[in-house]
């Protein structure tokens, strides 16, 4: 896949006739979970490190141990070794114990791009606090790479790294160029991080195959240098490694000679020798000679539907609102979010969100999970509750009603749901924005409730979180309430409000709750017993649960969108194999009920109740599926709004069956080669079909067939210039573009069920990927719930702002109750006029009472934009994405212009009012 070295005849001579220099980089490779759970792995860790440290001090001649890249094992130690902080300290700071710089081993394509700044920052804070952070980023075992790695890199000053999995290359050394024009020094590893481990158990071995092993290496250098990796898996080091060096250095000529040495100074070397350097700017996804193991990206599902709750709680609700309340003068709860981080960031690891470990190990993560998720819903609720409090501070006693917050930097008409309580059922009410005009609203239900209140007017669901709701009470009974000073029970009416919302950038808008009828504004939205439709889009409802879809400014017509598929899967937790003999059930046909579950004026919902009749499981030979079936019920819920531009649908499946992989399909009759897939920090062009010689070439020991599976974030869009389809999720992380005899298909994951950890016997990968261990939950069995939505658009997908779509479709907006004036009825914190300068985080600085606003360059070309602040800042800074700063931005009043490089990544260091 890359291009040769243009070296000269003579260069390429020297190169082989000069002495070749093994550096020696003794290492683990720490997989802080897998096949046995963290704290079994971490009583072996710790005994690990007692042997490095022991070394270390006993071995002034043993140059420098490699702690993996990640300092989380560094906490994980010294949990169970405080007494040990000061000794790891000494050898950190002499370069002797190499740390960071991430915090985790995070999979790069299931991460958020958010979630890898923070890997780098947190990991480079805890490395700081013991001496030094490794300037090398060190990814040994990562399932491939995503193309963002040297942007995110570079911006902690990191000028190397050192990678395996996924690259298919000639050189083991070339500049990685991320799509904004950034590179970074690599190292590639093409026999991988263990490829002189017998040094650390049988040193005497090595010594024999030294030649071999390093004229293969030779024949991918650039210098005379090559890295020997001495160290494998759960390994610790031999004191006597420089012995073992010497010993060898003996035994073979003069041509090969091995010396102890650190990536760092691996760098150093070859960059001295100035070879030219091919230039590689793409993601890493090859399945050879490292595999990827593709299916990792769908394995339990549930996970990365977790994930995705999880990092959108912080940098999309507890953040941003912690950070908005601290500008109003509230303190930003800086410890809180730092330890949800660290939690939501012990999850990421590549063995671990990925999917591919023991049922035990995935169930802690779950339990880490809802620590995240708790933490984050609390701070999102204070913030937004603060805000109110401030925005209300000192008005007199007004209606009920409440602030609807934004978090994105930009202006959005959203549908927001909104519950309210009335002490009496029956109740008239409308509801009327700031400037008192009345807003189409739409009543989804009305229930008795007996609701429980304190003197601050909160309540909450039955698992104990609280969540915002009005109460819709005059201001005697409020007072009433209040001076109880305590719980008090009411048995009233919940109100279920659908609202058509006008938010401002990163902002609040103000409405209220008034008693008694009003005239509500009409709506595009028209509808029948199974079809709807606005002035964008026309959707008809089928009785198997699939739709079509009319867009009327194109004319474009997409039929059959959203049949469920369900095929065999006889591979494992890293890797999909269809079994030889398979058979595709799909809803498509089947005979369910379509009833209208919503019906205007501001949504249209229709729901579809099927049953998808599926094999129960593989046959006990797993080259077919079984005879014996199951049916699968699907409840399809598919929604239109007034003013939409995309069609909504929510799936729930109660899964029975095993072995099995079930998709949402998605016809379009659009010609390409090619899909645009949202990533971290960029938007991927991936071609839909494999070549030949990846179809065809002969599988070697530890390979895999190619896939043409593919991770992305927000979104995936086919599109041929003049009009396209773009399917959106929440959480879903795999797609699959196949080309159909009018156009193509997009294939959205669903679920991917096996039962075993790693086996060694089908077809698309030679050999295991891991022990052999039966994951009885990794079957899925249970009910799933999946959102996703599709937009038709015109043009391709920058045009059409399917970005933006995408965004909306992901982002929450949030709520609290008033019962005030408000002086600043609409506020905007931060607003941004380009929609190609995409939102990633707004919070407070580390290290500086500067607010950080990141964003960036989400389309492929440059992008210009005004960022106006709703405050006139003291100072607006350019920083990396450490934080550091790096200059000051012309200021005008409260707004700075930026101009983006394609997927260019940029911080602000934002100072609080002048």
């Amino acid at each position: 896949m890359g291009m040769a070295v243009a070296q000269s005849r003579d260069a390429d001579t020297a190169t082989r006739t000069q002495q070749l220099v093994g550096m020696v980089v003794s290492h683990t490779h720490w997989d802080r979970e897998w096949y046995l759970t963290f704290e079994r792995f971490r009583m072996r860790m710790v005994d690990m490190l007692d042997t490095v440290l022991d070394i270390l001090d006993t071995r002034s001649d043993f140059r420098a141990f490699t702690l993996d890249g990640q300092t989380v094992l560094l906490e994980d130690y010294l949990e169970m070794r405080p007494g040990e902080e000061a000794r790891v300290r000494r050898h950190v700071r002499e370069g002797r114990l190499l740390i960071g710089p991430h915090y985790v081993l995070a999979d790069g394509f299931l991460s958020s791009g958010e979630t890898m700044v923070r890997n780098l920052l947190i990991g480079g804070q805890v490395a700081e606090r013991f001496g030094r952070v490794m300037k090398a980023g060190y990814l040994p075992d990562n399932f491939g790479h995503p193309s963002q790695i040297p942007q995110l890199l570079a911006g902690f000053d990191i000028n190397t790294a050192v990678i395996y999995r996924g690259v298919r290359h000639d050189k083991s050394e070339f500049l990685w160029q991320s799509p904004d024009g950034t590179n970074v020094f690599t190292a590639f590893l093409p026999e991988g991080y263990c490829n002189a481990n017998v040094l650390s158990t049988s040193p005497q071995l090595f010594a024999e195959s030294t030649r071999e092993t390093i004229e293969r290496l030779r024949a991918y250098a650039t210098t005379p240098y090559v890295l020997i990796m001495n160290g494998c898996d759960h390994m610790s080091p031999r004191g006597d490694l420089e012995d073992a060096i010497r010993s060898i250095n003996k035994e073979v000529d003069d041509t090969i000679r091995l010396e102890q040495g650190t990536f760092e100074e691996f760098a150093v070397f070859v960059r001295e020798k100035a070879p030219h350097l091919d230039v590689v700017a793409r993601e890493f996804r090859a399945g050879r000679p490292g595999r990827i193991t593709p299916g990792v990206i769908s394995t339990r599902m549930y996970l990365k539907q977790t994930n995705f709750r999880a990092f959108t709680m912080l940098e999309r609700a507890a953040e941003p609102l912690s950070a908005m309340a601290s500008l109003l003068g509230e303190r930003y709860p800086a410890t809180y979010l730092a330890y949800a981080w660290r939690k939501l960031l012990q999850n990421m690891p590549h063995d671990s969100i990925t999917g591919c470990s023991t049922d035990a190990v995935h169930r802690d993560m779950m339990a880490r999970f809802g620590s995240v998720l708790d933490v984050g819903e609390e701070l999102a609720h204070r913030g937004a509750l603060a805000i109110a409090d401030r925005a209300a501070r000192g008005r007199p006693e007004g209606p009920a009603g409440f602030l609807t917050y934004n978090v994105l930097p930009a202006l959005r008409r959203e549908l927001v749901r909104q519950r309210l309580h009335f002490l009496e059922s029956g109740a008239e009410f409308h509801v009327v924005d700031a400037g008192g005009r009345t807003v189409a609203t739409q009543v989804l239900g009305r229930k008795p409730i007996k609701i429980d209140y304190s003197a601050r007017f909160e309540t909450f669901d039955a698992d104990g979180k609280p969540y915002p709701v009005v109460l819709a009470a005059d201001k005697a009974q409020r007072a009433a309430i209040r001076s109880e000073k305590r719980w008090q029970r009411w048995v009233g009416e919940e109100v279920e409000l659908l609202f058509a919302a006008d938010l401002p950038g990163m902002g609040y808008a103000t409405y209220e709750v008034i008693p008694g009828p009003s005239a509500a504004p009409t709506t595009d939205l028209r509808s029948g017993a199974d079809w709807a439709e606005n002035a964008r889009l026309r959707v008809q409802v089928h009785r198997d649960g699939t739709f079509d879809v009319v867009d009327k400014r194109t004319g474009g017509s997409y039929r059959g969108l959203g049949a469920l598929e369900s095929g065999g899967d006889r591979g494992d937790e890293y890797t999909f194999a269809a079994p030889q003999q398979d058979r595709i059930a799909t809803t498509r046909g089947a005979r369910g009920d379509v009833r209208v579950a919503e019906s205007g004026p501001l949504r249209v919902t229709f729901e579809v109740r099927v049953a998808l009749d599926v094999p129960l499981e593989l046959a006990p030979e797993r080259v077919r599926r079984s005879d014996k079936r199951v049916a699968l019920p699907i409840v399809t819920r598919i929604s239109l709004a007034a003013g939409g531009e995309r069609v909504e649908v929510s799936t729930t499946v109660e899964n029975s069956a095993k072995d099995h992989r079930l998709r949402a399909v998605f016809p379009a009759p659009v010609r390409t080669d090619v899909a645009h897939a949202h990533g971290q920090f960029t938007v991927d062009v991936r071609p839909i079909e494999l070549t030949s010689e990846e179809r065809e070439r002969e599988l070697l020991k530890d390979e895999e067939r190619e896939e043409t599976t593919q991770p992305h974030r927000f979104f995936v869009d086919v599109n041929d210039g003049s009009s396209g389809l773009a399917v959106l999720n929440r959480g879903l992380t795999e797609y699959e573009v196949e080309r159909t005899g009018d156009g193509v298909r997009i294939c959205l994951t669903l679920l991917r069920c096996v039962g075993f950890l790693s086996r060694d016997d089908f077809h698309t990968r030679a050999g295991g990927a891991g022990p052999y261990l039966a994951t009885p939950d990794a079957q899925c069995q249970g009910t799933h719930q999946f959102d996703y939505a599709v937009v038709p658009h015109a043009g391709g997908w920058v045009e059409a702002n399917v970005h933006g779509q995408a965004e909306s479709f992901v982002t929450p907006v949030h709520s609290a109750a008033i019962a005030t004036a408000i002086d600043t009825p609409v506020r905007s914190f931060v607003s941004i006029d380009a929609p190609e300068i995409v939102f990633s985080a707004f919070k407070l600085a580390e290290n500086s009472d500067d607010f950080v606003l990141r964003v960036y360059n989400i389309a492929p070309r440059e992008a210009q934009g005004r960022v106006r602040f709703g405050w006139k800042p003291a100072s607006v800074r350019l920083a990396k994405l450490s934080e550091q700063p790096l200059q000051e931005l012309a200021a005008h009043d409260d707004s700075v212009r930026l101009t983006l490089r394609p997927s260019e990544i940029c911080t602000l260091l934002v100072s609080r009012p002048a």
